[in-house]
């Protein structure tokens, strides 16, 4: 990222990933649970079922992109998830049919009335 927004935060590892989450997860991924269990965070944004279903084993809670986009919306912080969504897709995030079907339904049953 050339320039961070303000708002990001960025921290370093106080110590390496657990053995356990290096072994079936990619470096970025048990680096972010780790960082979650280090903070106490009130939530980890991750999408890959595999780091979502360790994160919460270990009592983390996890959101995930959809989530933020769903919450976002709810909020009223953005117009239009669904074409939030399709610019993701278009720069290759990778969802599939069921979930971004499952997502358009939620969409659809939250539209405010204007």
């Amino acid at each position: 990222m050339a320039q961070a927004p303000n708002w990001l935060e960025t921290r370093e590892l106080g110590r390496s990933p657990e053995a356990q989450f290096v072994r079936v997860l990619d470096q970025g991924e048990a680096e972010a649970i780790q960082l979650a269990v280090d903070l106490h965070a009130d939530y980890l944004l991750i999408d890959e079922r595999r780091g979502r279903q360790i994160a919460t084993a270990r009592g983390i809670p996890v959101i995930g992109t959809l989530g933020i986009l769903i919450e976002s919306y709810r909020r009223r912080h953005i117009e239009n998830p669904s074409d939030v969504l399709a610019e993701l897709r278009a720069a290759r995030f990778r969802i599939s049919t069921r979930l971004a079907r499952e997502f358009e339904e939620q969409i659809r049953l939250m539209k405010f009335s204007e």
